[in-house]
């Protein structure tokens, strides 16, 4: 009996709707066995051969709209008899007039919280008395009217306005009366991106091995694991005045080809834990006693990354090679 009248209320229903509530009645029903599976089949291919007949636009409309009224308003007397006295959304919201891109359904708004003024590309207009007074009455009745808290601008991808604005020709040429002077609003947008795609992307790091290290060398990006680390330096306090305070560690780190001591300054201390692996870049070799030091200045920097797969290969130690330091006469 239950399974009937589900199938009546159904005929009342979009098609969306009506699999909704099968797929409600079959969780509610776990113990309807393979007659009422049966039942649901077919309601299911009855719904599909009513849905391929064609499309009603005023249908749509009309069932569209019970919808609405039957399960959002009537539900909620008082929430839409408040509202039948007044607004104060929170919200402004700029968004497109793409069809797949609804504010209140990505963002969940509910009658009453937010102003929502939608256009081509989502543009907001510089300000202008004699142009744009279509979104320029819309900001100030939102602002000034319905003081609205909060402004946010709506952009999606696969725009079709923000394409029609990067292919306008050099000449300004247009193809319609209305778009291509619309979107024209963010030719400067337009320009500045035009510009960043000119330009040559960045160089990626080349990765130096430890084993290629160089006394008087610098501008090396190495990944290596930190095999221990001491602090040989502590000065102040963390809570002193201003907060200052110097630390010196000397860090043993390495890759599959040898060891080197890293010397890290301050911050870079608190990264350098034994077993984590670091990425160094623009790291320099400094020479102290005849031997060469790692750093990283205020020009580099130290990255904690995931750990590296490699074991480091302790018996090739840089750091104890001692350079014999000599003049070289210029001829």
């Amino acid at each position: 009996m239950d399974l009937l009248l589900k199938e009546e209320d159904m005929a009342n229903e979009s098609y969306e709707d009506a699999i909704a509530g099968l797929s409600k009645l079959l969780s509610e029903k776990a113990d309807l066995g393979s007659v009422a599976a049966a039942k649901i089949k077919q309601i299911t291919a009855e719904l599909e051969a009513a849905s391929s007949k064609g499309f009603d636009p005023v249908e749509r409309i009309k069932t569209g709209f019970a919808h609405f009224r039957t399960e959002k308003y009537e539900k909620n007397p008082d929430l839409y008899g408040a509202l039948a006295k007044g607004q104060s959304p929170k919200f402004m919201v700029f968004a497109c007039s793409d069809s797949r891109v609804c504010p209140s359904h990505i963002l969940n708004f509910q009658p009453g919280e937010a102003f929502v003024i939608r256009n081509i590309a989502n543009m907001v207009p510089p300000y202008d008395k004699t142009k744009y007074s279509g979104v320029g009455a819309a900001i100030e009745y939102a602002v000034l009217h319905l003081k609205v808290e909060n402004i946010v601008v709506i952009g999606h991808s696969c725009c079709g306005g923000i394409k029609g604005l990067m292919s306008i020709p050099d000449d300004g040429s247009t193809a319609s009366d209305f778009i291509e002077n619309w979107v024209k609003i963010c030719s400067a947008a337009k320009s500045t991106v035009k510009m960043a795609e000119s330009k040559p992307g960045l160089r990626k790091p080349v990765f130096t091995k430890v084993e290629q290290l160089r006394p008087g060398t610098g501008g090396h990006t190495l990944t290596v694991k930190v095999v221990s680390a001491k602090m040989v330096l502590q000065k102040g306090r963390a809570d002193g005045p201003q907060g200052r305070q110097m630390k010196i560690a000397e860090c043993l780190v390495g890759d599959e080809t040898g060891l080197i001591i890293f010397t890290a300054r301050n911050d870079q201390v608190d990264l350098m834990q034994e077993g984590t692996t670091v990425i160094l870049r623009n790291a320099k070799i400094d020479m102290f006693k005849g031997s060469m030091r790692l750093a990283v200045d205020k020009w580099g920097r130290v990255e904690v990354t995931e750990p590296a797969d490699f074991t480091v290969k302790e018996d090739n130690n840089l750091s104890l090679i001692e350079y014999e330091l000599v003049n070289v006469v210029e001829e």
